[in-house]
Order: structure tokens, then sequence, then C-alpha cells
């Protein structure tokens, strides 16, 4: 997935090995040992948010509901919140999430933060 490439490129930088090699078959538990603020599009306030719901790492996230995660992002942010969390960056999409979009659907409160 495209998270998961930007995140071991992200690893792979210096001071890191300078490659990172991550299997298909090593994808979710690549991704699931991650902390959220790693994701491309989690910033400072969102894992703020995500630290209230006792959400370190993608893998916590996996014990939430959709409804938890509306109930704190809102009805549009929470559901694409979930799915970065679980590789995903657009709904239904492996696709790196615009800037434009995001402008559109996350509320003012935490759109500096993105």
């Amino acid at each position: 997935s495209d998270v998961v490439a930007r995140l071991a490129c992200k690893k792979a930088k210096p001071p890191g090995p300078g490659v990172f090699t991550v299997a298909p078959y090593e994808a979710a538990a690549f991704l699931m040992e991650q902390p959220v603020r790693a994701l491309t599009g989690i910033g400072r306030r969102a894992e703020e948010r995500l630290a209230e719901l006792g959400v370190e790492k993608c893998a916590d996230a996996c014990r939430l509901t959709e409804d938890q995660m509306k109930a704190t992002f809102g009805d549009v942010l929470g559901p694409q919140v979930m799915r970065l969390l679980q590789g995903e960056s657009k709904a239904g999409t492996d696709t790196v999430l615009d800037v434009a979009d995001v402008a559109n659907t996350i509320p003012k409160s935490l759109a500096n933060d993105w």
C-alpha cells in the first residue's frame, strides 16, 4: 500500500539503513507497529485525540468502532482517519490524501494540523 511504502521510505532515510524493504506478507504487521504520528495526515492534534482513546500505535486503533471515530473526529473525518490507520489513504483507494480534499473535509479546528 502507499501508506506502508511511505513509512518504509521514512525508515530508510538517514540515520536509517538507506534501504528498508517490507515484503507484502509483512506489510500489515509493519503498519500495526507504527506510531500513529508516523502516518502522513496524522498531526499533533489528531495524535492527541487518538491518545485520549488509548491509541498510540496503529494496532491500538483496531479495537475502536467507526462510531467512536465519528464521535471523536466527526462523521466525515472519523471514517477517513480509521481507514488511514488501517493503511488506506482515501476511502476505498490507496492513493495519497489530496490537500484539496483535506481542506474541504476537515473541520477548521483540525485543518492547520493536517
